[in-house]
C-alpha cells in the first residue's frame, strides 16, 4: 500500500473531478494505491478506481495512515503524471461523468507511452482495461506508483547542479611558491566549531590573499592523497584551503606550513572546480592527526624497499621534556600542534601547557641554548625503552602517569623536580618556590592525616575530614597569610586574583567563615577591575571605526556585571557607533566605484547590511543605479565570454540569465535577442529535416516526424514543423493503405465470395471524414481493444472480426507492419517482418491456418471463412505478407543515443581512467 498526501495542482484537478462527477465525497487529500485500485479516501465515504475492471464506485473505508509512511507530492512530477491517468483511461470509458475524451486507443497508447517510458513501463490500455507491463512482466497500479517514486528518488541535486556548469579545463599540477602565513592564536573549542564540511575544520592561519582563515583536512596514516607537483608526485598529510579565494595550500615535503615554502593550487572563480575538488579531498580526508610531513613519491618508494619506518612522537613525550626546548623548538612544537600532527585528545588537554610554556619568564634565561643542536633534538625526538623516556642526549625522562580515566596526569613533571598545574595555571615560578614548597609540604600532612584516620580499616568521607577541627597554629598562620595578601589586593592582576580566589577555595586550614570575607574583597576587586576594563575599552573606541566599537559592544554586553554598570558605558557607545556608521556609509556610498561587476556590488551591498542602526533609505536611488550598471555590465560579460556554438550553448545561457535574478526590465532587451537567435537556429534545424516536404516519400516522412518529434525546439516551431508534417503522413499514408487495400481486395476477388466479417479500411473516406459509423464501429472496436500497440500512422488494412456477436472483439488485423491477433484466450502482436511462413491445413482434424515465426513459434490464426474457401485464403495472407516484407525497413530504424567507452578521459583534467563518471584526480562528476 503507497499514502500520496497532493499538492496543491492535483488537488484542485481531483476536486473539480469529484463535483463533476457528483459524488459525495468530501476528500481529505490522501491518495491510497493497492493493487489496482487507486483510492482518493474520504472523511466517511472514498472513491474507488478499478484499473482492471474499469469500475468507478464509492464506499465506506478505514485505512490506517501513519504520518512516516505518507510520501508528499510537492516535487513528484513523474507520480503527478501517472495520477493524471486516470482521467484520461476512465474519461475514455465514460465511467467519469462530465468527461469526454476524443482521442481513439491507439493515440491514448502513445500518450500513456510517453509518460511511463521514462521508467521503462508499456501500458496496455484496451476498451476492456488498462495492465501495465515492465521487461514483458506483468505489474499492477500500485508496483507503475512505485517505479514512478523510485526514479524521482534517483534523480540526485549534485548532479542537476553540475549540469548547470561543468567548469573549466584545468592542469592539476600544484606550484611552488613562497606564503606568508600569519597566525591567529585559537583555542581547540573555535577550531572544532568552524568547520567548513568535507572534513575541513578551521585553523589559526590565515589566507595570504584575503586574510580569511584557512581550513585544514588532515589524511590518515599510509592513506595520503597523493597530488601531481612541479617537483613530481607527493603524497599529502594534510592540505589548507581559502573557502573565499578557492585556492589550496599544501607545505612542501619536511616543510611546516608556518615556513610559508608552499604548494599552490588556484581555481579562482571557477566555484564548480573548487567545489569538486573541495569535495574530493574531504572525501579522501578524516578527523584525524598524522604524525608525518608531506612526502616525495620518490622518497617513499625508496623507504618501502629499504623497509624503512618513520620513528612516531607523541605529544604526551615531548611534553614531558618540553623544558629542554629552546624558543625555536617551542615554535616547532605549536606548529605542530596547529597543523594537525597530534591526535586531538592529546591537544585538548596539553594545548594550554605548551602556550603556558611559552610565556613563562623562565624561557628568557635559555639563550645559550644552540638553536641548531635544539631543533635538531626536537625533530629526532625522544625514545622509548622499557617504559621510560629517553632524550636526544640520553638522559632519561620519567613516563608520564595517566589518571583514572586514562588521560594524561594534568601535573607535569619537570626537569628539576616541581610541578606544574596544568588546571589551574599556576607554576613554578621564581617568586613563589617557597610557597610551593610549603603548599605540597602541607598537602602531604593532609595525606597523612586521612591515611591515620582511615588506618582502623574505616573509611572517612572527605566531609568528614573537612569538619575536623583545624589546629589553632595552623589556622592562625592561614589567617596571617590571607590578610597580608589581603592588604595587596587592589595590586592583584586578574590572573593573580583569579589564582589567589582558587587557592583560597582550595585551602583546608581556614573555616568557610573565615574565607567568606577574603572572598567578597575579591569579588569586590573583580567587580571593579571589569568596571575598569569595560570602561577603559569603550575609551578606546573614540575615533575608531563602527566594526571595532561593534567587537567592543559585544564585549561589554557579553561582561558578567550589573546591567547598571554596563549602561553607562553603552549609552555613550551607542550614539557613537550610530554616528561612525551613518559617515561610514556616506562616505562608502560616494567613494564605490562606478565600474563594480556584479559580485563586487553584491559584496558591497553585503557591507551596507552590517550596519543594522543606519538607514539607507537616502541612498536608496544611487544604489538602484549601481545595482542596474552591475547587473548590465555581468549580462553583457557573460554574453560576450559565452560561447555559443550551438543551440546547447544558447539555452544555457539563456537559462543561466534567468536564473541570476536580474532585474526583469533589464535583462528584457537582452533574452529578445537571443530568442530571437534561438527561433533562427530553430528554423535551420527545423528547414533541414523538412526539407523537400512535397518530395518525401511516406517512409521519409516519418523518419522526419519522429526526428522533429524527439528533438528539443522552440514549442511553437515545434508544434508547426510538426503539423506540416503530419498533414504530409496522413496524405501518404492514406495514399498507401488505399493502394494496400485495393490490392488484398484484387488478390481475394474470385478465390472467396464477399464475406460480412471482412472489413476493409476506408482510408480515403476516413481523411475526408466521410466514412459513416456503421463502417467505423467494428473496425475501431477490433483497433480499440487489441491493435492498441499499433505505431504513429499505422493504419489498418484489413479486420477479420471472428466474435461471435460480430462486435470485433476478437479476430485478426492487419497493417502494413504488424499482423495483431485476438482469441477467446490469447492476444498477440507479430511484426510482419519475424513472420517466416503461413501454413494452411485442411485434415480432419487439424484444419486452419498457421503461421510461423523467426523463432520457431508456430501460432493459429483465426479465420471466418467456409472450410473450402480456406486453401485460397491463406494462400492470398501469404503471398500479402510476402509482399509487405519485401518493403524496405527504414521505417523501423533505432537510432543509438550514446556511445559506450571502456576508457574515459575526464573532461575536466584530462586524465584518463576506467569505470565511473566521477574523475579520481579532480572530482568531475560528470564523464561519459
Amino acid at each position: 500500500m503507497i499514502i500520496l498526501k497532493t499538492n496543491l495542482e492535483l488537488k484542485l484537478t481531483f476536486e473539480k473531478l469529484i463535483r463533476t462527477m457528483k459524488e459525495p465525497v468530501e476528500w481529505n487529500g490522501t491518495f491510497v494505491v493497492v493493487g489496482d485500485y487507486l483510492i482518493l479516501q474520504g472523511r466517511v465515504r472514498s472513491l474507488f478506481f478499478n484499473f482492471e475492471n474499469r469500475k468507478v464506485l464509492t464506499n465506506i473505508i478505514d485505512i490506517p495512515v501513519k504520518e512516516e509512511d505518507v510520501i508528499e507530492l510537492d516535487n513528484h512530477t513523474k507520480v503527478q503524471n501517472v495520477l493524471n491517468l486516470v482521467l484520461y483511461a476512465f474519461g475514455k470509458w465514460g465511467m467519469i461523468r462530465g468527461v469526454k475524451v476524443e482521442q481513439d486507443y491507439a493515440q491514448l497508447n502513445t500518450l500513456f507511452t510517453t509518460v511511463l517510458r521514462e521508467f521503462a513501463v508499456e501500458p496496455g490500455y484496451s476498451q476492456e482495461n488498462f495492465r501495465f507491463y515492465k521487461a514483458g512482466i506483468r505489474l499492477n497500479y500500485e508496483d507503475v506508483i512505485g517505479c514512478a517514486i523510485e526514479a524521482e528518488e534517483e534523480k540526485e541535486k549534485p548532479v542537476e547542479e553540475e549540469m548547470e556548469s561543468g567548469g573549466l579545463w584545468h592542469k592539476l599540477v600544484w606550484n611552488k611558491q613562497k606564503k606568508t602565513f600569519l597566525k591567529q592564536d585559537t583555542t581547540y573549542a573555535q577550531r572544532q566549531k568552524n568547520r567548513l564540511g568535507n572534513n575541513f575544520y578551521m585553523v589559526g592561519y590565515q589566507c595570504p590573499k584575503c586574510r580569511e582563515y584557512l581550513h585544514m583536512v588532515v589524511f590518515p596514516e599510509n592513506k595520503e592523497f597523493r597530488i601531481e607537483t612541479v617537483e613530481g608526485g607527493v603524497f599529502l598529510a594534510r592540505a589548507y584551503t581559502c573557502n573565499t579565494c578557492h585556492c589550496f595550500y599544501t607545505p612542501r615535503p619536511e616543510k611546516l606550513l608556518a615556513e610559508g615554502d608552499v604548494y599552490v593550487m588556484d581555481f579562482m572563480s571557477d566555484t564548480h572546480a573548487y567545489e569538486d575538488y573541495l569535495e574530493l579531498l574531504g572525501s579522501q580526508g578524516d578527523r584525524v592527526s598524522n604524525y608525518k610531513f608531506n612526502e616525495y613519491e620518490v622518497i617513499r618508494k625508496r623507504k618501502n624497499q629499504m623497509q624503512i619506518n618513520d620513528t612516531k612522537e607523541s605529544l604526551e613525550t615531548i611534553c614531558s621534556n618540553m623544558d629542554a626546548l629552546d624558543d625555536k623548538g617551542l615554535e616547532v612544537l605549536k606548529a605542530k600542534i596547529e597543523e594537525g600532527f597530534y591526535p586531538a585528545e592529546s591537544v585538548k588537554y596539553l594545548e594550554k601547557a605548551v602556550d603556558e610554556a611559552g610565556r613563562s619568564p623562565k624561557r628568557g634565561n635559555r639563550n645559550h641554548v644552540d638553536d641548531r643542536q635544539s631543533a635538531k633534538d626536537f625533530k629526532a625526538g625522544s625514545r622509548r625503552k622499557n617504559g621510560e623516556h629517553f632524550s636526544a642526549d640520553g638522559s632519561r625522562q620519567t613516563e608520564p602517569q595517566s589518571g583514572a580515566d586514562g588521560r594524561p596526569d594534568r601535573s607535569l613533571k619537570m626537569n628539576d623536580g616541581q610541578s606544574t598545574d596544568l588546571q589551574d595555571g599556576t607554576g613554578s615560578q621564581p617568586g613563589n618556590e617557597r610557597h610551593s614548597v610549603m603548599h605540597s609540604s602541607q598537602q602531604a600532612e593532609d595525606q597523612q592525616q586521612e591515611d591515620s584516620a582511615s588506618s582502623d580499616g574505616k573509611t572517612v568521607s572527605k566531609d568528614q575530614i573537612e569538619k575536623k577541627e583545624i589546629p589553632k597554629t595552623k589556622l592562625d598562620a592561614a589567617r596571617k597569610r590571607y590578610l597580608a595578601k589581603c592588604n595587596v589586593i587592589d595590586r592583584l592582576s586578574p590572573t593573580q586574583l583569579e589564582s589567589f580566589k582558587k587557592e583560597l577555595l582550595q585551602e583546608k586550614n581556614l573555616y568557610d567563615t573565615d574565607k567568606e570575607p577574603i572572598l567578597a574583597q575579591i569579588r569586590k576587586r573583580e567587580e571593579a577591575q571589569k568596571c575598569e576594563y569595560i570602561q577603559k575599552l569603550a575609551a578606546g573606541c573614540k575615533g575608531e571605526n563602527y566594526a571595532k566599537m561593534q567587537r567592543a559592544i559585544s564585549e561589554i554586553e557579553k561582561t558578567d556585571l550589573p546591567d547598571t554598570e554596563k549602561q553607562k558605558v553603552l549609552e555613550t557607545l551607542y550614539q557613537e557607533k550610530k554616528r561612525q556608521g551613518e559617515a561610514e556609509v556616506a562616505s562608502m556610498v560616494q567613494k564605490a566605484p562606478s565600474t563594480q561587476d556584479l559580485k563586487q556590488f553584491r559584496a558591497f551591498m553585503d557591507r551596507l547590511k552590517g550596519y543594522s542602526e543606519v538607514d539607507l533609505s537616502p541612498y536608496e536611488a544611487a544604489l538602484k543605479e549601481k545595482q542596474k550598471a552591475a547587473e548590465s555590465r555581468e549580462i553583457s560579460n557573460m554574453i560576450r565570454h559565452t560561447r555559443i556554438a550551438d543551440r546547447t550553448g544558447l539555452t544555457e545561457l539563456m537559462r543561466r540569465l534567468k536564473g541570476m535574478q536580474f532585474d526583469e526590465q533589464l535583462l528584457a532587451p537582452y533574452m529578445q535577442k537571443l530568442e530571437e537567435k534561438l527561433t533562427a537556429m530553430d528554423s535551420e534545424a527545423l528547414d533541414k529535416i523538412c526539407e523537400n516536404l512535397p518530395q518525401m516519400t511516406a517512409d521519409e516522412a516519418l523518419e522526419a516526424y519522429q526526428k522533429v518529434d524527439e528533438g528539443i525546439f522552440l514549442p511553437k516551431l515545434k508544434t508547426n514543423a510538426l503539423e506540416m508534417l503530419k498533414k504530409r503522413l496522413i496524405k501518404l499514408k492514406t495514399d498507401e493503405c488505399e493502394l494496400l487495400v485495393h490490392k488484398l481486395q484484387e488478390s481475394l476477388k474470385g478465390k472467396i465470395k464477399e464475406n460480412d466479417r471482412y472489413h476493409f479500411y476506408p482510408a480515403r473516406k476516413v481523411m475526408m471524414k466521410e466514412a459513416t459509423e456503421e463502417e467505423l464501429a467494428t473496425i475501431r472496436f477490433a483497433l480499440d481493444t487489441y491493435g492498441t500497440k499499433r505505431g504513429l500512422f499505422e493504419y489498418p488494412i484489413l479486420v477479420v472480426d471472428t466474435s461471435r456477436n460480430q462486435s470485433g472483439k476478437e479476430g485478426i488485423i492487419l497493417t502494413p507492419e504488424h499482423l495483431f491477433y485476438r482469441t477467446m484466450l490469447n492476444a498477440y502482436m507479430i511484426p510482419i517482418g519475424d513472420i517466416r511462413k503461413v501454413q494452411t491445413q485442411t485434415g480432419l482434424l487439424n484444419t486452419g491456418v498457421s503461421i510461423e515465426i523467426k523463432d520457431g513459434t508456430k501460432i493459429r490464426l483465426p479465420y471466418a471463412v467456409d472450410k473450402k474457401e480456406l486453401p485460397a485464403w491463406g494462400s492470398c495472407l501469404k503471398d500479402f505478407i510476402s509482399y509487405l516484407q519485401e518493403k524496405p525497413d527504414s521505417r523501423n530504424l533505432t537510432y543509438l543515443a550514446s556511445e559506450k567507452h571502456e576508457t574515459i578521459c575526464c573532461f575536466r583534467c584530462g586524465y584518463t581512467y576506467k569505470g565511473g563518471n566521477v574523475c579520481p584526480k579532480c572530482g568531475y562528476k560528470m564523464n561519459r
